[in-house]
């Protein structure tokens, strides 16, 4: 399994970043009555939604990380989780893959650089 690049920002922008709890539930729908709710899995992923900001020859390194190695998002992949260490120690890396939920990453022009936005599911 690949690493995120080490050449790709670690940390993400705090604007607009989020973590949801995983949703693990199994929602049946009853004749009558309430819904049935059961657990689906003993593990499920956490949905995050980051931005990074990045400059030309970082995008060019992300976009070749997302096209070639992980074929377009299809494969997993091993994320620094910025949440589980400081800037004093190595970055912690987690199990991860861009959602397919979600839409593939975009990006944006800003300024000198670009804002790359990302949606993963980690499992922690």
């Amino acid at each position: 399994m690949e690493y995120w690049p080490t050449s790709l920002p670690v940390r993400p922008l705090q604007d607009g970043a989020s973590v949801s709890l995983p949703d693990n539930r199994r929602v049946t729908k009853m004749d009558a009555g309430p819904a049935k709710i059961r657990l689906k899995a003993t593990t499920a992923p956490e949905p995050h939604r980051y931005s990074y900001a990045m400059t030309a020859a970082q995008l060019a390194t992300f976009k070749a990380f997302y096209e070639t190695i992980l074929h377009y998002g299809t494969d997993t992949f091993y994320w620094p989780d910025w949440r589980l260490f400081n800037d004093d120690s190595a970055p912690v890396y987690v199990e991860a893959r861009f959602s397919p939920e979600t839409s593939p990453p975009s990006y944006r022009p800003d300024d000198h650089e670009f804002i790359v936005n990302v949606d993963l599911e980690v499992w922690a």
